[in-house]
């Protein structure tokens, strides 16, 4: 039996999932769309579960068409800078502020001087965004 790989694309609007041989030809091309929350003006988030329930339902069309023995390897790509707030089990304990959340926004001029007081947190203002991890 030959060997396939599996990719999987976590993106702000969809899923995609991708099986392909060692040639990298594709065998299988599948995509499910999804909206995220938006509860406040500037506020871009999502239940974690989503993405996993998507996921899950891809993998399983994937394993009706090949063999989950036939993998050789699986690549998992997406979300940028997405924050997820998870309790002492590891559970989401919020919907993901996703990358595109803009809510810092005011906040971001603020945050960039205090981290350039100190030469240790100084490289980080150059990174800090709206919906960065770091603000």
């Amino acid at each position: 039996m030959s060997k396939f790989y599996i990719g999987i694309d976590i993106g702000t609007t969809s899923i995609k999932l991708t099986a392909v041989d060692q040639k990298m030809k594709a065998l299988a091309d599948l995509q499910y769309n999804y909206h995220y929350l938006t509860p406040k003006e500037n506020f871009n988030e999502i239940e974690p579960d989503v993405w996993l329930k998507i996921v899950m339902k891809g993998l399983k069309k994937l394993f009706q068409q090949f063999s989950s023995g036939s993998i050789a390897g699986i690549g998992i790509t997406g979300q940028m800078h997405t924050t997820i707030f998870v309790d002492q089990n590891k559970q989401a304990i919020r919907p993901a502020i996703l990358w595109n959340d803009t809510r810092t926004q005011e906040m971001i001029p603020k945050i960039k001087k205090r981290l350039q007081q100190t030469s240790r947190s100084a490289p980080i203002a150059k990174i800090v965004s709206t919906g960065s991890p770091f603000s």
